[in-house]
């Protein structure tokens, strides 16, 4: 999910989608294809990056796995 800021009627809104749709309104779209919300007009538009989990370190190994149906 993607967390995105609109400034509609002069406040900001976070919304937290799968993707937007632009057309006579805007409205960004949830999981599944569900529509989260809805503005009929807004100022701005601005895309929040992710934020990256951060990486688990594993042991290094050299052996080569085996492959399923070998």
């Amino acid at each position: 999910m993607i967390k995105y800021q609109i400034k509609s009627t002069g406040e900001i809104h976070e919304v937290r989608a799968v993707t937007f749709v632009q057309g006579a309104d805007l409205r960004l779209i949830g999981e599944g294809g569900s529509v989260v919300a809805i503005f009929a007009s807004f100022e701005w538009l601005k895309v929040i990056p992710a934020e990256s989990a951060p990486a688990v370190e594993g042991e290094l190994s050299t052996e080569k796995p085996e492959l399923i149906g070998e």
